[in-house]
């Protein structure tokens, strides 16, 4: 059976405060504003996830808990999420197909587009801040192959 992989990247975020960390960052009020909207859209489709894999970034986390309980309720703390190449992520995803049968992952680029390119070809649309991409992956192999992905939604504010 083909993993239904959804793919968020974290609302728009403030900019780094002098002497803080990437990781801190908050969603800004334009990024409250975009997740709210997304997370309206992800609720009203009325499928949820078996699983949802989170980067540890303050701004990842505000998405996710935007989203609302359908989704937090089925997450987790993804480190390797966090400022992930496409290295990462692929071997993150032949993980998450033994787990899940529909999962989200929700991270940052330039590694989520880095990894919708991969899968669905050069013609990918934009992962741009709040962007969400659903597709589905062939189980064989677990590593998935370069487009082997389907793009079947893609949404950005």
């Amino acid at each position: 059976m083909a993993l239904q992989l959804e793919l968020i990247r974290h609302a728009d975020a403030r900019n780094k405060d002098p002497g803080g960390s990437d990781i801190e960052r908050e969603l800004s009020p334009l990024g409250q504003r975009q997740v709210l909207i997304l997370g309206e859209r992800l609720r009203d489709r009325g499928t949820f996830p078996d699983r949802v894999w989170c980067s540890p970034a303050a701004r990842t986390r505000a998405t996710l808990g935007a989203l609302g309980y359908d989704f937090t309720s089925r997450a987790v703390d993804e480190p390797r999420l966090y400022e992930a190449d496409l290295e990462t992520l692929l071997d993150l995803i032949a993980e998450v197909q033994q787990l899940a049968g529909h999962a989200v992952l929700i991270g940052h680029n330039p590694g989520l587009q880095d990894l919708l390119v991969y899968l669905t070809g050069p013609r990918a649309p934009a992962m741009m801040t709040c962007a969400h991409a659903r597709l589905t992956i062939p189980d064989r192999p677990a590593r998935p192959l370069r487009g082997s992905g389907r793009l079947l939604d893609h949404w950005a504010p």
